[in-house]
């Protein structure tokens, strides 16, 4: 895996709490992860409301990931 790729930072947030990985985790993927749920549910809003519980999820369970899989589907 690359140095900073998602997986590669969710594992860097979740062994060492390094909250810096888990900030380029987010500025990465939530752009994409916003306008899906946008899509999805049709207000801007609540598709960021929906984003932030995603990842305060991650924060408060990250090792609920498989890491034999891709994170970005998991997310979403």
């Amino acid at each position: 895996m690359a140095k900073n790729d998602p997986e590669t930072l969710l594992e860097r947030y979740a062994t060492d709490g390094d909250v810096g990985a888990l900030a380029l985790l987010f500025d990465r993927l939530a752009p994409d992860l916003t306008r899906l749920a946008t899509q999805l549910v049709g207000d801007a809003h609540l598709a960021e409301d929906i984003v932030q519980e995603t990842f305060l999820t991650v924060v408060e369970w990250p090792e609920a990931y498989d890491r034999s899989r891709p994170l970005k589907p998991w997310l979403i």
